[in-house]
């Protein structure tokens, strides 16, 4: 999906901002933790404002499980409409 946003010229968009957040907490999840990272990385250069509540992403391991506690994937996951 985020390919497609870029091919369109909306991959710096808040429609992109989600994806990408989306994608890494996925690659986080999946303890992919370099993939996650590259995708956090990604959505930070759109928002860093924004991108902020989610900075464990761009942690690996157990820093990141730490900050993450308490959330639950499930119902954290950002809903995207179009």
């Amino acid at each position: 999906m985020y390919r497609g946003l870029e091919g369109k010229g909306a991959g710096g968009s808040d429609l992109g901002l989600k994806v990408l957040i989306n994608i890494s907490k996925t690659y986080y999840q999946m303890a992919r933790y370099s993939d996650a990272q590259q995708y956090f990385e990604k959505a930070r250069t759109i928002d860093p404002e924004r991108a902020k509540e989610y900075a464990y992403l761009a942690e690996r391991g157990s820093e990141g499980s730490r900050a993450a506690e308490g959330k639950n994937p499930a119902v954290d996951i950002i809903f995207v409409e179009d």
